[in-house]
């Protein structure tokens, strides 16, 4: 009984009116909100680039560390006045100081041998000041250390320094391939 039915209805005339009328209503066109930009891709840096960097980041770190203390701690003792209150100020000023002046070398020293060092150098102060957080709690956990202490700590400072260009290198490429893939327009689904 089912077979005839689907069958009649099959074989019925297809000009019959639609059982609700659609009523026609005003088309309403819109724009997208995006626009297109070309992505180029991010070539990783070179292996002697990369070298180049990972020296040049402690180095120049130790460099702004020295200046900043020195600066910061030299002033310190000068505004409080030269007395024994001006030398804890001097320590307390120069140690911060000293802080950002080793942030501040090691993102300078992760972003040479790059084409755009400002950018670069955008990139790394911000991992250059964890380096320098991570730096100096594995140098004090390391001075606990009887004996070789010092040298565990100083390694571990400067590994810190080291790591960072290879961090800003890899999170560069990371967030590269992320908005190539987010770009991406697909021609044909299934």
């Amino acid at each position: 009984m089912l077979t005839l039915t689907a069958l009649a209805l099959l074989a019925a005339d297809p000009t019959l009116p639609p059982l609700v009328q659609a009523q026609p209503e005003a088309i309403q066109v819109s724009s997208s909100p995006r626009q297109a930009t070309l992505l180029v891709d991010e070539e990783p840096s070179s292996a002697g680039a990369m070298a180049g960097r990972a020296v040049m980041a402690p180095l120049l770190g130790a460099v702004g560390g020295g200046l900043g203390a020195a600066i910061g701690g030299g002033g310190g003792y000068l505004l409080a006045g030269g007395s024994w209150a001006g030398l804890g100020v001097g320590i307390l000023l120069g140690s911060v100081v000293a802080a950002v002046g080793l942030a501040v070398g090691i993102a300078l020293g992760s972003a040479l041998f790059s084409e755009d060092v400002g950018a670069m150098f955008k990139r790394s102060i911000g991992w250059a000041f964890l380096a320098v957080a991570v730096g100096t709690v594995g140098f004090l956990v390391a001075l606990a250390i009887p004996g070789i202490g010092f040298i565990v700590g100083v390694g571990a400072a400067v590994m810190a320094c080291a790591a960072v260009p290879f961090v800003v290198e890899a999170r560069r490429l990371a967030v590269s391939a992320e908005a190539k893939e987010r770009s991406a327009v697909p021609v044909m689904t299934f």
